[in-house]
């Protein structure tokens, strides 16, 4: 397929020209909030859930009836990508404050939590691209942009709660597969090299 051929050059390119995205940040303030109350942390995942369990049902159904075209999954794809920035902003906001103090999720729980809004994500993209990916010329270039937010999303995760992206690794290693498959390569890295996969 085309699109199976275009999509590794894309973002082969792409990790070179963005490797600073893949690198962790050091940035002073952030690296004090180490640990940050998961509380916190959570309520930034839990409208991050809100935003995709609103979009990702809408992508599911124009896929399966066969109603998917450029016109309705670009705007969508987009959005989520737009969550995910929003999601890495919220969670950058969190540097040099102090914890809510409020009970939160255990680290364990809180893995899940984004380790299952991530596997929805996967799922979702795969069936576009095996279903409809010819037929949305741009769909690389999206996935890359997306690939690119959640990257980000995860390096910061790894920052304010140490220890997590590692549990994350873990729970993802059964769609570790599709992972490649949608392009994802910056996500899969630094999953794998969290993971030990």
């Amino acid at each position: 397929m085309i699109f199976t051929r275009v999509l590794p050059l894309f973002a082969l390119a792409l990790s070179f020209t963005l490797g600073s995205v893949a690198k962790p940040v050091t940035d002073a303030g952030l690296a004090k909030r180490a640990d940050a109350d998961t509380a916190d942390v959570a309520a930034v995942f839990a409208t991050l859930q809100a935003t995709t369990d609103s979009i990702l049902p809408q992508i599911d159904a124009l896929v399966d009836s066969g109603n998917a075209n450029s016109g309705n999954i670009v705007p969508l794809i987009n959005q989520l990508t737009s969550s995910f920035n929003t999601a890495d902003a919220s969670l950058t906001e969190l540097k040099g404050k102090p914890g809510s103090g409020k009970p939160g999720p255990s680290k364990d729980e809180l893995a899940k939590i984004i380790a299952l809004i991530l596997i929805a994500v996967i799922k979702t993209l795969s069936k576009v691209i095996f279903k409809v990916g010819l037929f949305i010329p741009t769909l690389s270039i999206l996935l890359i942009a997306l690939d690119i937010a959640i990257n980000k999303l995860l390096l910061s995760v790894d920052i304010v709660a140490i220890g997590l992206l590692k549990l994350i690794a873990g729970l993802l290693f059964d769609v570790s597969g599709l992972l490649g498959s949608i392009g994802f390569t910056l996500v899969f890295a630094l999953l794998k090299l969290h993971g030990g996969w």
